[in-house]
């Protein structure tokens, strides 16, 4: 019988398959773990290049991977089911599922689509000691504490992760299909809770790196030194100010 090469477009992977295996030797192939690995990185290339419509792409390609590979539950969890399954993988799977979670969120609010992601499937459990790796130790004035050496690692995530969840909550609470059945009342009762999550969120970190007034910023930033993913963090924080305290926005999509 005719046998062909069939490709990974990511993992360089040739196989000879015949025709009759060509589709389970597909989804086998989507399932490797370096496959799902570079979809997350390209979708970020997408958003930060204006490509939308790419990055709208990969990120539902990346989230169903994810799924697939099952990190959207936590590591206990995945070992419950799977007493054999390495950790170190595990916890590889998991930071993945949280890079596409806060890209996905994203997208959400840059486009004004449904994401690929539902809060109500996934298990949110932070990571280990997140808020500790997240925000490092002022020690004084101009001097800042690195994590303790406990701490293996380093801050991967490009903005605090509560604060795509609360995103996630801010899109199905007043921007989603459902939110526009809602009346006023239920819309301003949705907007208290969310802006109570983000009293909580901002008195959970330290004073040092809670996100200055607007109008402060670049005094601030000048004598406390933040790092990329704390000011990354703070315009998180201001967006999500500014969807709850701001008109609904009308979604245009198209790409620059």
């Amino acid at each position: 019988s005719h046998v062909g090469q069939f490709p990974c477009p990511y993992c360089s992977f040739m196989s000879p398959v015949s025709p009759a295996s060509r589709f389970p030797r597909f989804a086998e192939l989507l399932t490797c773990r370096p496959c799902s690995a570079r979809c997350s990185p390209q979708s970020l290339h997408g958003i930060i290049s204006r490509a939308l419509q790419t990055a709208i792409y990969f990120n539902t390609i990346a989230a169903r991977l994810v799924f697939m590979l099952g990190g959207h539950i936590t590591d206990h969890d995945r070992g419950a089911s799977s007493p054999g399954s390495d950790s170190r993988e595990a916890r590889h799977i998991r930071t993945l599922f949280w890079l596409c979670y806060l890209t996905d969120k994203d997208l959400t609010f840059r486009c004004g689509q449904p994401p690929a992601i539902d809060d109500s499937q996934c298990d949110l459990t932070l990571p280990p000691h997140y808020t500790r790796k997240m925000y490092p130790v002022v020690i004084d004035a101009g001097e800042i504490g690195l994590p303790p050496p406990d701490l293996p690692g380093s801050i991967i995530f490009p903005f605090d992760i509560r604060l795509s969840i609360i995103k996630s909550k801010i899109f199905a609470e007043t921007y989603s299909a459902a939110a526009l059945r809602k009346s006023q009342h239920q819309i301003e009762q949705s907007i208290r809770d969310i802006e109570q999550n983000l009293g909580n969120w901002r008195h959970s970190i330290p004073p040092s790196w809670q996100p200055p007034p607007v109008g402060l910023m670049t005094e601030h930033a000048a004598t406390s030194h933040p790092t990329p993913n704390i000011l990354l963090t703070w315009f998180e924080y201001y967006q999500c100010m500014h969807a709850t305290l701001g008109p609904r926005p009308v979604w245009h999509f198209r790409e620059d």
